[in-house]
């Protein structure tokens, strides 16, 4: 019986090498989580409301949740849960979205109870999953 013997230094095929090349990004999100959220932060402090970026906060706010949440599954993470934080402020989410819901649908409503509301809630969250370790809090330092 004959051993194979594998080793890094074998050349990689073309399809390993764009998987690569592709999954990079999705590797740098997971590994610099400080740096996706204040990139969102900045993208939702300095989107002009003139210009028609194609929804470009709401994006960045898709992306940061889902990286967010990948990154917490991936670590094992529990759920942020500040008692005298999430309560009141989930209080106001459900007020807000049950007021909305109840009401004819209305783009206006439902952006002004999001804005107000639920971005806000999850960004708190979010922020509290993002910038558990000291190396997260030192890069939104650096920033």
């Amino acid at each position: 019986m004959h051993a194979r013997v594998i080793t890094w230094d074998q050349e990689e095929g073309l399809l390993w090498q764009a998987s690569e090349v592709l999954l990079r990004p999705l590797h740098l999100a997971l590994n610099f989580p400080a740096a996706l959220y204040v990139a969102a932060l900045a993208i939702f402090l300095f989107k002009p409301p003139d210009l028609d970026l194609g929804h470009a906060d709401r994006i960045a706010f898709g992306a940061l949740c889902f990286l967010a949440a990948l990154r917490a599954l991936a670590l094992r993470e529990r759920l942020p849960f500040v008692a005298g934080v999430s309560l009141p402020m989930f209080g106001l989410v459900a007020l807000a979205a049950l007021r909305a819901w109840r009401g004819p649908f209305e783009a206006q409503t439902w952006s002004v109870a999001a804005s107000k509301f639920i971005v806000p809630f999850v960004l708190f969250h979010l922020a509290i999953l993002v910038f558990r370790g000291a190396r997260e809090r030192a890069q939104l330092n650096s920033s």
